[in-house]
């Protein structure tokens, strides 16, 4: 049965291959902060480190990691930002080293729902569609339908936006359920590697933090982000546009 969970995940990007033109490379970044935690020194360590990605979505995203992530130093490297605090599990925040063009906070329409924001950015000259979801985990039937309901969503609508586009974000989902996999024709560019539950800093089971990417977006290389604290490890992707 667990050979044939790996056989049946939701599909993944193509590879970049050495042959083709140099494209437009973009590093993006998933990562769940943990709601309960208040010191965010690793998650500025990394974002003012080398390593950092050019774009970063934040998941259990509360007052306390706003004050982190506008600080000046922070602030100087990503100025451009989409930011919706929460003291909840719900809040969100989107950092950019490119220019935000357009953005949108989608505001849950009832318990079941969980805030969504879609964002288009300049790329060095390429427009990029990038949505940020934290949709809640299947604890429930009702629950298990709504995330799967979002994640479909906004996959349509990046398909349609006629631009490279990236769905990203804790999706509380695996690459073998058939809520993940119903988000076709996005395919995944985060890897396998489990990111939860981030037991003392190394013991992770589940691949729930994931990079979805339109077709025609390739995939340059992808890891697990450094660890934050969190009960979640980040994901981190090169993108070729």
């Amino acid at each position: 049965m667990v050979v044939a969970a790996w056989l049946h995940q939701s599909p993944s990007a193509k590879p970049l291959k050495t042959s083709e033109a140099s494209p437009a490379i973009l590093t993006v970044a998933s990562a769940n902060l943990n709601f309960e935690r208040e010191d965010h020194a690793e998650l500025a360590a990394w974002l003012l480190s080398g390593d950092g990605p050019d774009v970063i979505a934040l998941q259990e995203f509360t007052e306390s990691a706003m004050a982190t992530v506008t600080g000046p130093e922070v602030l100087a490297v990503y100025p451009h930002r989409v930011l919706a605090p929460s003291e909840d599990q719900f809040g969100l925040g989107v950092l950019s080293r490119y220019p935000i063009e357009s953005f949108e906070k989608v505001s849950p329409v009832d318990t079941l729902a969980t805030l969504t924001l879609r964002l288009v950015m300049d790329v060095r000259g390429n427009k990029v569609a990038l949505t940020a979801v934290h949709p809640m985990p299947p604890i429930s039937t009702a629950y298990a339908s709504e995330r799967d309901a979002t994640l479909r969503l906004e996959a349509g609508r990046l398909t349609k936006a006629g631009i490279p586009g990236v769905l990203l974000g804790d999706m509380n989902d695996t690459p073998w359920s058939t809520g993940l996999r119903a988000t076709a024709p996005l395919r995944r560019a985060s890897g396998l590697e489990p990111t939860w539950p981030n037991a003392w800093g190394w013991l992770s089971i589940l691949p729930l933090d994931h990079v979805l990417v339109t077709p025609g977006v390739r995939v340059e290389g992808a890891s697990l982000g450094p660890n934050l604290g969190s009960d979640h490890r980040p994901v981190r992707v090169r993108l070729a546009l």
